[in-house]
């Protein structure tokens, strides 16, 4: 775990040495949360013990209540019979509800209840196993039905604070938590008059007071970054990364990756192998980046491909927000965006700008 937490400490102090050049006062917080490394950065004034208190408290609540294998919500909505409901806080109704949101709007490709399958192909609760499987079709097929991923199947009583289900889903909020915490944290910070500094969960959710520029790490080569972004315009910004590269099962040559399709069961195959989206909220850009690497993209056809379809919806939503999609399938190599080129720098030329 240190050598995890030095990692992104020189990492994302390297990113925003610009930034922060200068200043007096540099005062950090570092734990862990959610099974991975937590690093609160800020300058400009010492954090208080007050504030670093109240961070942790408000992390290992969300962490009691939605760990997939323990959570205090999440294990009693798992283990629910059908038809039954029970108590729901005002929390877990709002990251219920979001949920369901996002996985409207990514049209189904954003889905926490794909956990089922996330524990099929052992990602989940206990990665890496030491001896991986290929689960068997009939196995698959069983947890792809509605009956499994349907979210309409979740009944929330806002009124009574209750919740049921019509049906046997199960659900892992990982693919929204630590985005939503970021924006916890940033509101911590921000409310006890910090302008400085960042919030780094994990490595792939990323939430900035202020910087000039930050870079993106390359998703082949991760000692390296393959765009440095312009980010001088923005303040109190998330950027959330998604990427096949961080968790993944290599058998007899193919590789695996834990981002699991809802449609198929499988791991994806979209050849997207990296997705950035920079000036949204936390949780949402963590769910539309999952989105963007299940979707398929056709080079001869960019503009209907599902890609081009879910950044144009994005950008409804944000106006402002970077994306950058990293594709590599067969022999090309290109980065898709929404951005000309003043407002980053490419750093791999083996790769071609795509701009919608």
């Amino acid at each position: 775990m240190r050598k995890l937490k030095n990692f992104l400490c020189f990492l994302f102090c390297t990113i925003f040495c610009l930034q922060f050049l200068g200043c007096n006062t540099t005062s950090t917080l570092d734990f862990t949360c959610f099974n991975t490394a937590v690093h609160v950065e800020v300058t400009g004034k010492s954090m208080s013990d007050d504030v670093k208190n109240t961070i942790k408290n408000a992390l290992n609540s969300l962490e009691v209540q939605f760990s997939a294998t323990n959570g205090t919500f999440t294990n009693t909505f798992n283990n629910l019979e059908t038809n039954n409901s029970i108590n729901i806080s005002d929390t877990a109704i709002e990251i219920m509800d979001l949920s369901k949101e996002l996985h409207s709007f990514t049209n189904g490709k954003f889905n926490p209840a794909v956990y089922p399958l996330v524990k099929l192909w052992q990602f989940s609760p206990n990665y890496p196993v030491n001896e991986f499987r290929i689960p068997d079709i009939q196995e698959i097929t069983s947890f792809t039905t509605e009956k499994y991923l349907n979210l309409d199947n979740v009944i929330i009583d806002k009124e009574s604070k209750k919740i049921s289900k019509i049906s046997p889903i199960s659900v892992d909020f990982g693919g929204i938590l630590k985005g939503y915490a970021s924006d916890l944290i940033a509101d911590v910070l921000t409310d006890n008059g910090y302008k400085k500094g960042y919030i780094n969960i994990g490595g792939s959710s990323l939430k900035v007071l202020a910087s000039n520029s930050l870079a993106i790490r390359h998703p082949e080569n991760v000692n390296n970054n393959i765009i440095r972004v312009n980010t001088n315009d923005l303040t109190n910004f998330s950027v959330s990364t998604s990427g096949t590269y961080e968790r993944y099962y290599t058998f007899n040559g193919k590789t695996y990756s834990h981002i699991i399709s809802p449609e198929t069961g499988y791991p994806t195959e979209t050849g997207i192998i990296s997705s950035t989206v920079i000036g949204t909220n936390g949780a949402f850009g963590d769910a539309v980046t999952t989105a963007l690497c299940l979707s398929e993209f056709d080079k001869e056809n960019p503009e209907s491909s599902q890609v081009f379809i879910l950044i144009e919806k994005i950008l409804v939503e944000y106006p402002n927000a970077l994306v950058f999609v990293v594709y590599n399938k067969d022999t090309d190599k290109l980065i898709i965006t929404n951005k000309e080129s003043d407002y980053f720098t490419l750093l791999d030329d083996t790769y071609t700008i795509v701009n919608i």
